[in-house]
C-alpha cells in the first residue's frame, strides 16, 4: 500500500471563546466526516497522513495545532483539561459535533482527552 503525505486542502484557524485562536489544516471532501488529530510536537497542523485515502472513505481529517505550536495563540500553564475545553469551544465553533479523535506521537495524551 502506498500512503502519501500531501499539503493540506484547506487552512485557517478558529478563535475560541476565550479569545485565543487554533491553527487548523484540513484534508478529505469539506463535507466528509470529520475527524480530529491531533499531531505530535514537532508536525504541528501539517501532518496529515494517508490523505490519498480520505475521499474514498468520505472522511475529513482536521489537524490542530496545540496552544502555543504553529499559528495557535500560547496559553502558559495549560493542562490537558484546558486542551479539552478549547477541543470543545473549537468544534462548537467549527460546527463539528463530537467528532473521532486520533493521536501521534505527542498528540497521544491530548487525544487521550478527547472524550470532550
Amino acid at each position: 500500500m502506498n500512503v502519501s503525505v500531501d499539503a493540506p486542502i484547506r487552512l485557517g484557524t478558529t478563535r475560541l471563546p476565550d479569545g485565543r485562536s487554533l491553527g487548523w489544516s484540513e484534508w478529505g471532501p469539506p463535507d466528509g466526516v470529520p475527524v480530529l488529530l491531533c499531531p505530535g510536537a514537532a508536525t504541528s497542523r501539517w501532518l496529515g497522513f494517508g490523505t490519498d485515502l480520505l475521499a474514498p472513505l468520505g472522511v475529513r481529517l482536521i489537524s490542530v495545532d496545540r496552544p502555543g505550536l504553529g499559528v495557535s495563540t500560547p496559553a502558559p500553564g495549560r493542562t490537558l483539561h484546558d486542551f479539552a475545553e478549547d477541543m470543545r469551544g473549537f468544534t462548537a465553533a467549527r460546527q463539528l459535533g463530537r467528532p473521532a479523535v486520533v493521536g501521534n506521537s505527542q498528540g497521544a495524551p491530548q487525544q487521550a482527552c478527547g472524550t470532550w
